[in-house]
């Protein structure tokens, strides 16, 4: 049996092949919706501040001597030196520490001890003030196992003035040393005075 075609079914067919045709294509060329990305927040990891190693270091607690909490180890080359904790000047606010000669030419200092080992760096910074002819700093003292001193470096001098100066220094630990004591230093007539102190490792 033959099966005869006429010119409108094939039409029809031909239609019919057409569609699908179009449709296989649309399916393979239009693209799948893609899977929505996975956003990861990336949190900044923030700076690791240097812990300061100072105590007390805006002078702001009082110790049993009359000096701030944690100062103390006085010494005295000469005249009359005398240091205690000042209630009516700060850098930022009272109280700092103060270090007075008396009108005389004296020399001394008072320390605070923090441990060190040889060949370590630190950096010391501070601010300071001073009154009078005499020479008065910040400075660091270096000593050994038998707190005999084994070296000695200012961070910087304070300038004669009402204003406060910030200083500061990098200094290495020598070999033979095992703490530190960083240093409010007079050397003649005058005051000088130390507030807000920072002692940290590394440059």
């Amino acid at each position: 049996m033959r099966i005869v075609i006429k010119p409108a079914g094939l039409i029809v067919i031909l239609f019919a092949i057409g569609v699908l045709a179009a449709f296989a294509f649309t399916k393979q060329t239009v693209p799948r919706k893609s899977a929505p990305m996975a956003v990861v927040a990336m949190r900044a990891t923030p700076s690791q501040v240097p812990e300061n190693l100072a105590v007390n270091a805006d002078m702001s607690a009082k110790g049993n001597n009359g000096l701030p909490e944690a100062w103390g180890f006085p010494w005295s080359g000469r005249g009359k030196v005398e240091a205690h904790q000042d209630d009516t000047e700060g850098n930022t606010a009272p109280p700092s520490i103060v270090i007075d000669t008396h009108d005389t030419d004296g020399q001394g200092q008072v320390a605070q001890m923090i441990k060190a080992k040889p060949g370590e760096r630190f950096t010391v910074s501070g601010f300071v003030k001073a009154k009078g002819s005499g020479t008065f700093s910040l400075a660091v003292q270096f000593y050994d196992a038998k707190m005999s001193p084994v070296g000695f470096e200012h961070v910087d001098f304070a300038k004669p003035g009402e204003s406060w100066t910030r200083v500061g220094k990098s200094i290495s630990v020598p070999q033979s040393a095992v703490s530190l004591g960083v240093i409010i230093y007079a050397d003649g007539k005058g005051k000088g005075w130390i507030d807000d102190i920072s002692v940290t490792r590394g440059m």
